[in-house]
């Protein structure tokens, strides 16, 4: 009798709790999602802001720090400065790491000063 008891209580804690632990375990995963993508688009403009100076003065041993920076948090797979022309002006890593990364988001910001495109980030 106690076993009957027993197996209904853990099969219906089970029927409740399985869904529930699913719906918080989605919701948590989707804000981790917004988390990540907004710090992307934040070092991106950051990256693009500082970066407009050193494409102007062709300085690009300040955009080579610049971009080895940010790739130095754990959060930034590559970084890559792109000029007006599309070729790159400054890439970190250097090799293909991208591909052993796993799922990445790509964000892309345009280099702006006084209105005139520079690149894009």
């Amino acid at each position: 009798m106690k076993r009957r008891i027993t197996l209904g209580l853990v099969g219906m804690l089970a029927a409740i709790l399985l869904p529930l632990g699913y719906v918080f375990s989605e919701l948590y995963h989707a804000e981790i999602i917004n988390s990540i993508e907004s710090k992307g688009r934040a070092v991106a403009s950051l990256v693009a802001f500082s970066s407009s100076e050193a494409i102007l003065n062709f300085q690009n041993y300040k955009l080579e720090e610049l971009v080895q920076n940010v790739c130095s948090g754990e959060d930034v797979v590559s970084c890559a400065v792109y000029g007006q022309s599309g070729a790159v002006i400054s890439q970190f890593p250097k090799n293909d790491d991208v591909k052993k990364a796993g799922n990445v988001f790509y964000v892309e910001k345009r280099i702006l000063k006084d209105g005139e495109y520079l690149g894009h980030v």
